[in-house]
């Protein structure tokens, strides 16, 4: 390849429609096939444990990459990558799953809102407990991936005696 030929893989800036259209179809391309590959065993459930798995297989992918002579905002590919990469991730387990057990989760999403809470930190002292909860939902929140921390103080009879946001 001569120097005046540039890397076709060097065309993967995210602020070009066909670069960012290149990035979003190789991390779907990628989250279907991981999500397929993870079902039904092994599937990762956990938002921010699926969003991590997205960042490590986008740097894994980015750092393969020959970038010739071009400079890239690696945290907007990211971005692009991990957002694509979930929706990608999820078809593929989807399109694996049976359709009476994806049925009877929608169901089960529909009865929940789709909110969850997971408890982050519990510190216990000799008359009460804290816990540190993050609450997510998806169908509420504006942002995706967007939570909502808080702390809730229980007494030994269950309680509550105080709650408050956490500070982040």
């Amino acid at each position: 390849m001569s120097m005046s030929t540039p890397d076709p893989q060097s065309y993967y800036s995210p602020y070009w429609d066909v670069g960012a259209k290149k990035i979003q179809d190789e991390a779907q391309t990628q989250g279907n096939w991981l999500g397929r590959s993870h079902y039904p065993d092994a599937v990762v459930d956990d938002p921010a444990e699926l969003k991590s798995l997205a960042r490590r297989v986008c740097k894994t992918w980015w750092n393969g990459l020959q970038k010739v002579n071009r400079e890239f905002d690696y945290a907007e590919v990211e971005r692009i990558y991990t957002s694509s990469f979930i929706t990608g991730y999820t078809k593929g387990v989807d399109n694996e799953t049976p359709y009476e057990v994806r049925e009877a989760r929608k169901k089960h999403i529909a009865q929940t809102g789709g909110a969850t809470v997971a408890i982050k930190n519990a510190r216990y002292y000799e008359d009460r407990v804290i816990y540190e909860l993050e609450l997510h939902d998806s169908l509420y929140f504006k942002a995706p991936d967007k939570s909502t921390a808080f702390e809730v103080h229980f007494d030994k009879d269950g309680n509550i005696v105080q709650s408050a946001l956490a500070e982040q």
